[in-house]
């Protein structure tokens, strides 16, 4: 996980980082609007699927990630 470091912009289908105290959260962008992004992820919630918004102001948000 230490090596999942912002690379890119965001855009579709791009890993989102964020910290929770000393967790690093990731999550897969599914959209991306003027004011944040879309995502779906796991573990959020503990064993469980799910889907939110992520503004860009939030303080967890690190950035993004591609492989590409």
């Amino acid at each position: 996980m230490a090596s999942v470091i912002p690379n890119t912009e965001p855009f579709v289908d791009v890993v989102a980082i964020e910290w929770f105290g000393d967790v690093k959260h990731v999550s897969i962008v599914t959209q991306v609007t003027d004011i944040g992004v879309t995502i779906r992820e796991t573990n959020f919630v503990h064993c469980q699927y799910g889907e939110r918004f992520i503004p860009f102001t939030s303080p967890r948000l690190v950035g993004f990630w591609s492989a590409k």
